[in-house]
């Protein structure tokens, strides 16, 4: 599960809609999603362009504690594309998303976000197969999943991925897995709150390997290890290792889960600390619709401050066609981070969403979206809130490269 937070009230109506949804899924099953089309693989080369552009009313628009909050209007504008080749053996995509944000009366807080992502798989042979994937983001604030263990500030950040490996299946019942991973992270400068947004880089392994025990039954086994360093110099190993089994329940059911021990070795802490690690999983596939929830607990180097923590999450995600133009989306992803260093503040965050589309075309769409991101720090003050409400108007359309 990738790494990749709300009051007791917020969750618990989070949590609520969550429940709708699925009930709503089961009597929507035979509806279509009038997305589905911007998502399909072409053969040969194709280019997907993507502009949105929309409005929202964002009650903490300087990200700051309760009692200081400021509201504004702001206009974003979203231009996109998307370069894909589907061929018989490998795959090859590239995309790059931009958005312009621009405020009524903040408008020292205009920005322009930034995202490219390189992707592509080659099957060598019916047993062999090579991935490797490319990502860089900029963003004005640290309000995302993506940075774990952070205070959510109104400072900029950029963060890099890269990722490469082999996907080896030398029986039929078996596969192997296993990848490099690279990580970078930079926050800009902010000399008014002093805070110690330090970033830094990691460098990383996995390796996977299932077992086909039945037509039901999967066995699995995993191993992560990342050395990081952060720019004041200090060093890291966090290493998790694995072992579950995932079942199919039905047709379309699947639930997964493993345990397993997590390891950090850190100048910082003198010895090093052993803990247990677990994670678990569900999904549900209707004909049109999906509900995925995960929790999992594990060591995570953090770069906000210099430290690794103990983290906890959970996730859930439901998407359900309502009818032939009408759609919804929900989520939720709530995160418990704990420092492994005496003198640092636990992080509790949680991200919430919610979208309802109509497709006024099959190019066009027009979208309400909400978004609530908590997070609370085990200090005075240390409680922010922030809810964005707005909507978005989207054309997108698939266009093979003859």
């Amino acid at each position: 599960m990738r790494r990749t937070i709300v009051t007791r009230g917020c969750a618990c109506a989070a949590a609520a809609g969550l429940a709708i949804l699925v009930a709503a899924a089961s009597a929507s099953a035979q509806q279509a999603d009038p997305r589905l089309s911007e998502d399909r693989q072409l053969a040969g080369w194709s280019v997907t362009p993507r502009i949105s552009t929309g409005a929202a009313y964002d009650d903490n628009v300087l990200i700051q504690g309760t009692g200081t909050t400021q509201t504004d209007l702001n206009t974003t504008l979203t231009p996109g594309a998307r370069l894909d080749y589907t061929g018989k053996r490998g795959q090859l995509s590239a995309s790059y998303t931009g958005a312009v944000q621009l405020y009524r009366d903040f408008s020292s807080l205009n920005s322009y976000e930034q995202s490219i992502g390189v992707g592509g798989r080659r099957r060598i042979s019916r047993h062999l197969l090579l991935f490797a994937q490319q990502s860089f983001s900029k963003t004005p604030t640290t309000a995302l999943p993506a940075f774990v263990g952070i205070p959510f500030l109104r400072i900029g950040a950029r963060l890099a991925d890269l990722r490469s490996g082999v996907e080896v299946t030398p029986s039929k019942r078996m596969s192997v897995a296993a990848q490099y991973s690279f990580q970078w992270i930079k926050f800009d400068n902010d000399p008014v709150r002093g805070v110690p947004l330090v970033g830094g880089h990691a460098n990383g392994g996995s390796a996977g390997l299932k077992y086909q025990l039945s037509t039901r039954t999967m066995l699995t086994a995993d191993y992560d290890v990342q050395r990081a360093q952060i720019v004041t110099g200090n060093r890291f190993l966090v290493q998790n290792s694995w072992a579950g089994a995932e079942y199919r329940l039905t047709e379309n059911s699947h639930v997964s889960g493993a345990l397993g021990i997590a390891r950090l070795d850190a100048a910082d802490l003198g010895t090093g600390k052993t803990s247990p690690a677990w994670r678990a999983a569900y999904d549900q596939r209707f004909e049109r619709a999906v509900v995925d929830l995960g929790v999992a607990r594990s060591f995570v180097p953090s770069y906000g401050g210099g430290g690794t923590l103990s983290n906890l999450e959970f996730s859930a995600n439901v998407h359900v066609p309502i009818a032939r133009r009408f759609y919804t989306d929900a989520t939720l992803s709530w995160r418990r981070n704990e420092p492994l260093v005496a003198g640092d503040q636990a992080l509790t965050s949680l991200w919430a969403g919610g979208t309802v589309g109509y497709a006024l075309q099959p190019w066009m769409r027009l979208e309400a979206f909400y978004g609530g991101t908590h997070q609370r720090i085990d200090r005075p003050g240390g409680r922010l809130d922030r809810t964005r409400i707005g909507f978005q108007v989207t054309t997108v359309k698939p266009v093979r490269i003859r």
